[in-house]
């Protein structure tokens, strides 16, 4: 949020592509079951967001990252993605900004958090499915570190796009969505 320019558009267009790629989200993470899942993480991209947001006009320190927190119980209320742990892991990126082996420890504290969340609360047991889960999880945050702190190119509409799309893809590659094809 830090290179944007208007942060007011910057949440409009994020809940805007939020509310458009909800439905591919949705078909594809709700097949077979037909279960009703989070919201797609463009949700939780504009609440982590706005979350810094608050930080930063509230006060650095315990008092804002209580305001984080408070954000990110609302995430795992109204069901984004990742819940809490992806406000979390949104804030660790931005407070620990200045010094990647920070933000790289953070992150790896609050995924490892979220696994161990899964497999001692909720007692999925510790099975190959969050293993490989948080196996994958940490292999962006390694690339992520790369990143040198330089806006890119401008290719935001591109990836606005690309997101329900490649939804769309995977499930028409899926069984799923191949068996609804005929393929």
């Amino acid at each position: 949020y830090i290179h944007t320019h208007d942060f007011a558009k910057y949440i409009k267009r994020l809940l805007i592509a939020g509310i458009i790629a909800e439905v591919p989200y949705l078909i594809f993470n709700s097949v077979p079951t037909l279960q009703v899942v989070n919201l797609n993480i463009l949700f939780t991209l504009a609440l982590g967001v706005i979350a810094l947001k608050v930080y930063d006009y509230v006060e650095k320190g315990f008092k804002g990252f209580l305001v984080v927190l408070a954000f990110a119980f609302i995430g795992e209320f109204i069901k984004v993605d990742y819940g809490i742990f992806g406000i979390l892991l949104i804030f660790s990126f931005y407070a620990f900004k200045d010094s990647k082996w920070k933000t790289l420890l953070a992150s790896l504290i609050v995924v490892a958090g979220k696994y161990l969340y899964r497999i001692l609360i909720l007692q999925v047991g510790f099975t190959e499915y969050p293993i490989k889960n948080w196996i994958c999880t940490m292999i962006p945050l390694f690339i992520i570190m790369l990143y040198n702190g330089k806006k890119g190119p401008s290719l935001k509409w591109f990836f606005y796009i690309f997101y329900p799309l490649h939804l769309l893809v995977l499930w028409l590659l899926s069984p799923y969505g191949a068996n609804l094809l005929n393929l």
